[in-house]
C-alpha cells in the first residue's frame, strides 16, 4: 500500500510541476536528480582524496565480493587502514589476482557465492563507476579479454524487439553509453588486482565476523567500537573499527545480539522487523561454451549478426506474463566464450546436455519466433562436440532490510550489496545497485571528514536514508514484475493482484510503447542503465503518450464489445 501511495505522491508532483509549472521544473528536475540518483556523485569518484589527511583508524569490510571490493576502495582514501574480513582465504593470496576459475587444479571457487559461476550483467552505471575509480579500468578489461563497446541490449519481449534508443534534446547526445561482458570470476579477479595495485592499504583478514562490540566508555551507545572476528584456525580477535561495512548475511544478526547495549528511541521499528521478502521461484542454468576459432566463419554462414570476436549482447528474450513464463540471456564474454542464460518463474528445467537446451526452446512461447540462426548455432556446436559447462542456480528470496526504520542502529554501521537489498537475478541489477550504494557513502565520507566529528553522529542514518531514495524504485519496479507472475508468494500481508496495481499498469504501458516508439525506448533504456533518475518516467511528455496509449486501449475494447481485462494484450485491443 505504501508503495502505491508513493508511487501516486511521485506522479501528481511530476505533473504539477513539470507540466504546469515550466519555470519552477527545472529546479525541481535538479532536486530530484540529486536525490534520486547517483548521476552529479559519480565525477566525486575521481577527486584526488589521497591528499587530506586520512582517519586515523580502520574501517571494516565484512566482506570481500564485489560489493566488498567497492567498499573497500571507497574507504581507501579516508581511512589509515581498510580490513576485509573474508572466509576464503586463497583470494589474499596471489591466486585471487590471477582468474583461473575454469581450471579445475586450481581451488579458486568461491565455496560462498552461490552465483559465482551464474552469467551476470554489468549496467552503464557500472562502467562510469569503474572508469572514475580505475584510471586503468579499460586497459584491465582488455587484459582479461574482454572489451568495452557500445551497450546494445537486443531486448525483445515475447520475441517481438524492441526498439533501439534514439538520440532527442530530453537528454542530451549519445545513444548507448559503453559497458562489457564477462564473468563473475574475471570480473572479481580484475577489481581484487585494481585495488591491489591502487590501494596499499586494504589488507585481507581471514575468518568471519561473529558480533559487534559497542563502545560503553561514552555517552553515544549506539556506536560500534570493535568487531570480533573468528579466523579460520578457530582463533578469535577483536579489531577496533571506526567504521563497519556489513555484507554478510550476519550483519542484521550481528545488530540484534548486539541491540540490548543500543539506546531504542520510542519511534524505532524492532529489528525483526525490518526484514521484508518475497519468493519469486527463479531458477536458472548457466552454459557456457568454449568456442572454437574455427567456427567463426560457420557462425557468420548461420547468420550470426556481425563479427564474433567483437560481439558481446547478442539476444534477451523476456516473457510477457500473460504468455509465458521463461525468459533466455545470450552473450559472449571474455575470451572466446559464449554464454547461454535460460529459465524462469517457477521453470523447473535443468539443462544438461544439448538435447535440455533444444528441449527448453521448444518449451519457450513467443508472439514471434526467435532468429533462426540460435537454434542453428546450438546444432552445430553439438555437431562440432564445442565443451559446455552448465552452472545451475535456485535463486535466494528476494529481501530488503530497511535499515532506514531503524533509528537505533549504531551510527559506524552501513550495509551494501546483496545483504541490503537482494533481488531477481533476472534484470541483472545486483552490481548496479552495489555501485549506487558505494558512490553514496563516497560522498557520506567526504562530507564527514571536512565537516566537525560531530556530524558524523547520524552517519549511518543518512547513508541509509539517502540509499533507499536511490534504490527504492528498483526493489519496487522488480516486485511488480515478479508479481506478475501468478507462482510468485508475495511478502506476508500483501496479495499479487493488488500490489502496486497504479506502477504495474503505467509500466507495462511503457512496455508496450517502447515496442512502437523509439523515444519511449530511450526513457527505458536510461532508466534500466541507471543513467537518469526514475523521475524521468513521468516527464509531462511520457505521460501523455501513455494515457494516450491506454484511452485507445479502452476505446478499442469498447469498440469491439470487449470489457473484460487482458493483460499484456500488444495490440491495444
Amino acid at each position: 500500500m505504501a508503495a502505491t501511495v508513493n508511487f501516486s505522491i511521485i506522479l501528481f508532483v511530476v505533473i504539477f510541476f513539470l507540466y504546469l509549472c515550466k519555470p519552477v521544473s527545472t529546479h525541481v528536475r535538479k532536486y530530484l536528480r540529486r536525490t534520486s540518483s547517483v548521476l552529479d556523485e559519480v565525477s566525486l569518484l575521481s577527486h584526488n582524496v589521497h591528499d587530506q589527511a586520512r582517519l586515523r583508524s580502520t574501517a571494516i569490510i565484512c566482506g570481500g565480493s564485489i560489493a566488498g571490493l567497492l567498499a573497500a576502495r571507497i574507504c581507501s582514501p579516508y581511512f589509515e587502514r581498510v580490513l576485509i574480513v573474508e572466509p576464503e582465504e586463497w583470494v589474499a593470496t596471489e591466486q585471487g589476482l590471477e582468474d583461473n576459475h575454469r581450471n579445475q587444479s586450481y581451488p579458486t571457487r568461491r565455496a560462498h557465492v552461490a552465483q559465482y559461476t551464474s552469467l551476470h550483467q554489468y549496467h552503464s552505471i557500472v562502467t562510469l563507476t569503474l572508469e572514475a575509480l580505475f584510471p586503468e579500468f579499460e586497459r584491465e578489461v582488455e587484459r582479461a579479454g574482454a572489451r568495452l563497446s557500445p551497450n546494445v541490449l537486443n531486448l525483445h519481449f515475447s520475441g517481438l524487439p524492441v526498439l533501439p534508443p534514439v538520440e532527442f534534446p530530453h537528454y542530451g547526445n549519445g545513444i548507448y553509453p559503453r559497458s562489457f561482458a564477462m564473468s563473475r570470476p574475471a570480473f572479481e579477479t580484475l577489481l581484487r588486482r585494481m585495488i591491489h595495485s591502487t590501494c596499499p592499504n586494504v589488507r585481507y583478514v581471514a575468518g568471519n565476523v561473529t558480533d559487534l562490540v559497542v563502545d560503553h566508555s561514552t555517552h553515544q551507545s549506539n556506536v560500534v567500537s570493535a568487531v570480533n572476528v573468528r579466523a579460520l584456525r578457530g582463533e578469535e580477535q577483536t579489531i577496533q573499527a571506526s567504521l563497519v561495512v556489513g555484507l554478510q548475511k550476519g550483519g542484521l544478526r550481528w545488530l540484534k545480539a548486539s541491540s540490548a547495549n543500543f539506546t531504542v528511541p520510542h519511534e524505532c521499528s524492532p529489528l525483526n522487523e525490518l526484514r521484508i521478502s518475497y519468493d519469486h521461484k527463479m531458477a536458472y542454468t548457466t552454459c557456457e561454451f568454449d568456442v572454437p576459432e574455427r567456427l567463426f566463419v560457420p557462425l557468420r554462414q548461420l547468420g550470426f549478426p556481425g563479427d564474433y570476436t567483437t560481439a558481446a549482447k547478442l539476444y534477451v528474450h523476456l516473457p510477457l506474463p500473460a504468455v509465458d513464463n521463461r525468459y533466455m540471456v545470450l552473450d559472449r564474454c571474455e575470451g572466446n566464450y559464449l554464454r547461454l542464460m535460460c529459465g524462469g518463474w517457477n521453470v523447473r528445467d535443468r539443462i544438461t546436455s544439448y538435447s535440455d537446451i533444444k528441449a527448453f526452446f521448444g518449451n519457450v512461447k513467443q508472439l514471434q519466433p526467435m532468429p533462426s540462426w540460435i537454434l542453428d548455432m546450438f546444432d552445430l556446436f553439438e555437431a562440432e562436440d564445442v565443451p559446455v559447462s552448465y552452472h545451475y542456480l535456485r535463486s535466494p528470496l528476494s529481501s530488503y532490510i530497511r535499515y532506514d526504520l531503524a533509528k537505533c542502529l549504531p551510527s559506524n554501521f552501513i550495509a551494501l550489496g546483496d545483504s541490503y537489498m537482494l533481488l531477481n537475478p533476472v534484470a541483472g541489477q545486483g552490481i548496479s545497485v552495489a555501485c549506487v550504494e558505494a558512490i553514496t557513502l563516497n560522498t557520506l565520507l567526504a562530507e564527514c571528514t571536512l565537516s566537525s566529528a560531530a556530524q558524523s553522529r547520524n552517519f549511518s542514518q543518512k547513508y541509509f536514508a539517502s540509499t533507499r531514495k536511490r534504490i527504492m524504485h528498483i526493489w519496487q519496479g522488480a516486485k511488480c514484475t515478479d508479481y506478475d507472475f501468478n507462482t510468485t508468494i508475495p511478502i506476508p500481508g500483501e496479495a499479487l493482484e493488488s500490489s502496486d496495481w497504479a506502477a504495474r499498469i503505467y509500466g507495462g504501458t511503457l512496455i508496450k510503447l517502447a515496442l512502437e516508439d523509439a523515444e519511449i525506448s530511450g526513457v527505458l533504456f536510461r532508466h534500466a542503465m541507471w543513467l537518469t533518475p526514475p523521475t524521468d518516467m513521468f516527464m509531462p511528455w511520457v505521460i501523455r503518450r501513455v494515457v494516450w496509449k491506454l484511452a485507445r486501449g479502452v476505446f478499442m475494447r469498447f469498440w469491439n464489445g470487449r470489457w473484460r481485462r487482458k493483460s499484456w494484450t500488444l495490440d491495444g485491443k
